[in-house]
């Protein structure tokens, strides 16, 4: 909803404070909106991902990345440990 809303208030605030916008700026604000819905997919994985962090780490306290014998759940590690013996294997 941000991305949408970004230039509808760009455009409000600009015609307060100068009266008038110009068209290189509504050109800008043109280009901005052909462009977001690609750009939409990134912000929506990196929400979910900081939303994932948020709640593991910081919430739950389910894993800390700094100390593993500190977390609750200390599984949610297995995929260093698994790439780390497949490394010794080798």
């Amino acid at each position: 909803m941000i991305v949408d809303i970004i230039p509808a208030i760009t455009r409000i605030l600009i015609s307060i404070s100068w009266g008038h916008v110009s068209e290189e700026v509504k050109s800008h604000i043109e280009l901005y909106d052909s462009i977001k819905d690609t750009f939409k997919p990134v912000l929506y994985a990196a929400s979910a991902w900081l939303s994932w962090i948020i709640l593991f780490q910081n919430i739950f306290k389910l894993y800390n990345s700094r100390a593993d014998e500190t977390s609750f759940a200390p599984y949610t590690d297995r995929v260093s440990i698994l790439a780390d013996s497949l490394d010794t294997r080798s």
